[in-house]
């Protein structure tokens, strides 16, 4: 695995690091241990030894699905080590630190896993009962002139520095955690509040403007036009006989028609001309300023969608659309533009359809 695949991966899954750290800790332990070879140390040099096959098998074969597994076994090997070091040594040497750390760590894992929550009461009080113990055992030995004969005090202080660090070590894992969860909750009600002003702007089928966005665009269009005088224009279209195709070819082609035609008349206007569903088979098209050649460029493109049938399962489908146009040249009220524009419309369909009908107002 490259580098860089190696952290992301890292980053991604959550258990991999906490397994990492304490395969390498218990490791640690196998190597300290085997060097100083006093017979007291022998079962702590065992128990790490397996300690670092069975976390070396988990990181080899690990599944973010095994986490449960993962963090169930973490608290009881270090919960079991932590009573087990002063069971057989005499000397509680910083694990006391360690289970302590381990209570924040196993709770953002719960949380960021998605883990049963009971299972946090269950860790906790484990981990919290090694502490009680080894911090019992700690004071109680202390006094002890045996923890500081020379080979022992050797002993004592680099295992309270090397557990001092690994907790260290563990507690920025652990603010990790939460500063990972913190931002997946960030980005997700960032996707959520983001999906919500999409679906309250936008048709769910066309993706267009939904009527309600379209009238902030008309109305936006109308203080221009008092600010500054600029004039727009407003061009409502229907699908011609659209009844009769989805009585022909069923409704999924008629909500593909509606789709199709909308798109690919988008993809043939120019930014800042906006399109949006204004109910049923009936658009509007708004044009925040009016260039000498709208109407004959909107004619020519209402001609070309005309002449080109769309397939629906192999089977072509004759589009046609009537469109009416007016403009706020001469009509001052915006619901009086509109419903200009559909009155053109509404004559478009009454002389035959399939045309641009303008209004004598533009």
């Amino acid at each position: 695995m490259r580098p860089k695949k190696f952290i992301i991966f890292i980053i991604r899954h959550i258990m991999f690091p906490l397994l990492l750290l304490l395969c390498v800790s218990s490791f640690s332990g196998v190597v300290a241990f085997g060097i100083n070879g006093a017979p007291e140390f022998v079962p702590s040099f065992i128990w790490n030894a397996i300690a670092t096959s069975i976390y070396l098998i988990f990181l080899l074969s690990y599944r973010e699905k095994n986490c449960l597994i993962y963090l169930s076994f973490v608290v009881f090997e270090v919960s079991a080590y932590a009573i087990l070091q002063p069971l057989t040594t005499r000397i509680v040497c910083g694990t006391e630190w360690l289970v302590l750390t381990m209570i924040p760590v196993s709770y953002m894992i719960v949380k960021a896993a998605r883990l049963p929550r009971k299972s946090i009461f269950i860790y906790t009080a484990i981990l919290l009962v090694a502490f009680v113990y080894d911090t019992k055992y700690k004071f109680a030995t202390l006094p002890n002139a045996v923890l500081f004969l020379p080979g022992r005090r050797k002993i004592f202080i680099a295992q309270e520095i090397y557990y001092t660090f690994i907790s260290q070590v563990l507690l920025i894992y652990s603010c990790n955690l939460a500063g990972f969860m913190i931002t997946r909750i960030d980005s997700k009600q960032t996707y959520l509040r983001q999906s919500m002003d999409y679906m309250a702007k936008h048709d769910p089928l066309t993706k267009l403007m939904n009527r309600h966005r379209a009238m902030i665009v008309f109305n936006d269009c109308e203080q221009t036009r008092i600010s500054d005088g600029t004039n727009y224009a407003v061009a409502i279209f229907d699908i011609d006989d659209f009844k009769k195709i989805n009585d022909t070819y069923g409704h999924d082609a008629g909500d593909f028609v509606l789709k199709t035609y909308t798109k690919r008349l988008w993809n043939k206007l120019k930014e800042p001309v906006r399109i949006g569903r204004w109910g049923g088979e009936e658009f509007i098209v708004i044009f925040p300023t009016i260039t000498d050649n709208l109407i004959f460029a909107l004619e020519k493109i209402r001609a070309e969608l005309a002449a080109q049938p769309i397939y629906f399962e192999g089977k072509a489908i004759a589009v046609t659309a009537t469109y009416g146009i007016s403009s706020s040249r001469q009509i001052s009220s915006p619901n009086k533009i509109i419903t200009d524009a559909d009155s053109m419309l509404y004559i478009g369909k009454q002389n035959g359809k399939n045309r641009l009908v303008v209004s004598e107002k533009f």
